[in-house]
């Protein structure tokens, strides 16, 4: 079943305080300069990408603002930006945050430090999309490179789709021979298919364990369907996903109002 986030993307939206700083205090008064994606740990706390800093907020309502723009040691300062950055949460609790700029992936190592974990001048396109499985692999969308990489707990990097040509190409064969148009969300069922959002096609696809792609939501036209079937709905572009207890997949609809 799909579902649209319009509601929690309000909701958040309502936190707004222009101007205002605050380090640390209840999740309810916490200024946000514009959130963007979530991601939430084994132990419930909720982490919030917004637009200089990330913002995590813990099972009992608190909420800390975890780093500030700029206040990384690396040569490529990090910047966050709410509509396009990924974030993930590793199996040991370290946030994992993408950065908008330089294609780097960082690690939150304490409240006010941030270090490089992958990418750089070497890999083309910001990580729309991050997603860590219980061994620590990265499954992420590159949105300049139209592709969805993973890698590993070395830093070892795969191709599991794309061919680095936008377009749409290949349904049903090989997804490393499939063209993809700026894929931004991604997600890891526990039978090991890998879901994201081909934005630029309008649809939903999965990547089988072999390696196939199929198309599982979507028409690739735009616009807003309630239809009896996913493949036969029409939809905005597709962004951030997240999977239920059920195996659902959800997925917040950038374009479509509602």
């Amino acid at each position: 079943m799909f579902h649209d986030w319009f509601a929690v993307r309000a909701a958040w939206n309502h936190l707004h305080i222009a101007g205002a700083v605050a380090d640390q205090g209840d999740a309810l008064s916490m200024p946000f300069d514009g959130p963007g994606q979530l991601a939430i740990d084994r132990e419930g706390n909720l982490y919030v990408s917004d637009l200089y800093s990330i913002v995590k907020i813990d099972n009992k309502g608190r909420a800390t603002r975890l780093l500030h723009h700029n206040s990384g040691s690396s040569s490529c300062s990090y910047s966050l930006h709410p509509a396009g950055n990924g974030i993930a949460v590793e199996p040991g609790g370290a946030p994992i945050f993408s950065d908008a700029n330089c294609g780097v992936l960082y690690r939150i190592v304490s409240p006010d430090r941030a270090d490089p974990l992958f990418g750089g001048s070497t890999d083309s396109g910001r990580f729309a999309g991050l997603f860590v499985d219980s061994t620590g692999v990265i499954y992420a969308t590159q949105t300049a490179s139209h592709q969805v990489i993973g890698i590993d707990s070395v830093g070892n990097r795969r191709i599991l789709a794309g061919t680095g040509s936008p377009g749409y190409r290949g349904e049903g064969g090989p997804a490393t021979d499939a063209q993809l148009n700026a894929p931004s969300g991604v997600v890891l069922d526990a039978g090991g298919n890998v879901y994201f959002a081909d934005g630029g096609n309008f649809r939903i696809r999965k990547i089988t364990p072999d390696g196939v792609i199929q198309t599982i939501a979507g028409t690739g036209e735009k616009g807003f369907d309630d239809a009896d079937l996913a493949i036969k709905a029409r939809m905005g572009r597709p962004g951030q996903l997240a999977m239920d207890a059920n195996g659902d997949v959800l997925f917040v609809d950038l374009d479509t109002k509602g």
